[in-house]
């Protein structure tokens, strides 16, 4: 019975090792026909070849006008103006001279002027007549035109009152005077006048100066002469008078 036994495990181990080996064969062999198989190149797809696109005209809206549906266009450049010289300034001065009867004159619609002009009968004028020239004769902004109905006055005779002073100090007569709407000494007692509101007075015959520091007042009468006197940019002078006398008073 043992012997039996000892036969059957034999057989079994032996079947074992026979199945086992066979196995192994098997394994052995599909690795090394896989070892030998030729690999196969691989197949190299091509891109598709990009495909050229027409595009579509877009509608226009209809309710958006056709001028803003235009192209955008660049901003003009700014372009640099040209230097020009600029031209004199000139004033407006009204030329309305009306006769109100023989002896009166209505100069720029608002100045009543009395006389005949002349030496006996001269033209009794006043300051604010003399201070529009203001507004028409500016050197400094090229303007030296006189208003033509103070010219009217050039070349006839006048007569107006105002403050005298002499140009002189130190002489006890002179020959010529200052007239000017303001008291002046010609010195320290008041206001230096300005071209438009004083004469240069060029006396027929000398006149007392005696005393200092006066305030003086009278009536000169003389021929007058309108005549922008400048210097630059500043006007110096501008009213004159010729052959004057003076009539002493008290204001």
């Amino acid at each position: 019975m043992r012997i039996l036994l000892i036969i059957c495990g034999v057989l079994v181990l032996v079947g074992a090792a026979l199945f086992a080996f066979d196995t192994r064969t098997e394994l052995i062999e599909q690795v090394d026909s896989e070892a030998m198989a030729i690999p196969q190149p691989l197949q190299s797809v091509e891109a598709p070849e990009p495909q050229e696109t027409t595009p579509t005209p877009v509608a226009p809206n209809p309710q958006v006008p056709e001028e803003e549906v235009s192209e955008a266009k660049p901003p003009a450049e700014p372009t640099t103006p040209e230097p020009t010289t600029p031209e004199p300034k000139t004033r407006n001065a009204s030329t309305f001279i009306e006769r109100i009867d023989d002896r009166s004159i209505l100069l720029d619609g608002r100045f009543t002027v009395r006389g005949g002009g002349t030496e006996r009968d001269p033209y009794a004028i006043t300051w604010d007549l003399l201070g529009t020239a203001r507004s028409s004769i500016d050197p400094a902004e090229g303007m030296t035109e006189v208003p033509p109905y103070l010219a009217l006055l050039d070349g006839t005779w006048i007569r107006i009152s105002g403050f005298y002073s002499s140009p002189l100090l130190a002489q006890d007569e002179v020959s010529e005077l200052l007239v000017s709407l303001d008291s002046w000494d010609g010195c320290c007692i008041g206001l230096p006048p300005s071209p438009f509101d004083c004469l240069e007075v060029q006396l027929r015959a000398p006149l007392s100066m005696r005393g200092k520091h006066l305030i003086r007042f009278g009536t000169v009468t003389g021929r007058m002469k309108i005549e922008p006197f400048v210097v630059g940019n500043w006007l110096m002078g501008l009213y004159r008078l010729e052959d004057a006398t003076m009539d002493i008073g008290s204001f």
